[in-house]
């Protein structure tokens, strides 16, 4: 969810409740504001996960609320991401460059960017070779919240007090030489040793 206000919506809370209890992972902007204002909701809910922004160095974003005490505070890029606009609108014709030169930010970026990757773990679990090998194990357990975090935590490294999501912590173990099949079998493995910390 690419939005946030600052007072609780009794009807988007129940619609978040029960997505949560069909098993489905809800993302949620943390907000833009610093130190202005806290976290905005429904990411501040707790069966939300919260997202904030980094730079593409995975320092948490000056721009970012303060972290919440005690809960994951999950950072992705969220800093000059490049959009493609799809069309030639998207040039302005009085500079003729993009409106978007330099990116566009925030956490309602970040945000489509975990919840894309997310999904792509999830996707990746639900392929014949990785069904095939989860040890008994059904992996429509990473569409729990409490799961998802594990995994993402478990793909973070801390910059202050924000968990800064670095996909490619993934790849890092797994040598460059060796086949698909191999580096499957390995993602796998790793995906499973995270859910094995819960």
């Amino acid at each position: 969810m690419a939005l946030g206000f600052p007072n609780t919506d009794k009807e988007i809370q129940q619609a978040i409740l029960d997505a949560v209890h069909d098993k489905i992972l809800v993302f949620a902007a943390a907000g833009n504001h610093a130190n202005n204002h806290k976290i905005a909701f429904p990411a501040r809910m707790s069966e939300v996960i919260s997202v904030f922004s980094t730079d593409a160095g995975s320092r948490a974003s000056k721009f970012n609320p303060p972290p919440q005490e005690r809960s994951y505070n999950f950072a992705i890029l969220g800093e000059g991401v490049d959009v493609d606009e799809g069309s030639s609108t998207a040039m302005d014709s009085s500079t003729e460059t993009s409106p978007t030169a330099g990116g566009v930010y925030g956490t309602s970026v970040a945000t489509a960017i975990a919840a894309g990757f997310a999904a792509s773990l999830i996707d990746f679990s639900r392929q014949p070779d990785c069904r095939d090998s989860h040890q008994g194990r059904d992996f429509i357990e990473m569409r729990d919240q409490n799961n998802m975090r594990a995994i993402l935590s478990s793909l973070s490294v801390p910059d202050k007090q924000y968990d800064c999501i670095v996909p490619w912590r993934l790849a890092e173990t797994i040598p460059t030489d060796v086949g698909r099949a191999e580096t499957r079998r390995r993602l796998h493995d790793l995906l499973n040793q995270s859910l094995d910390l819960i």
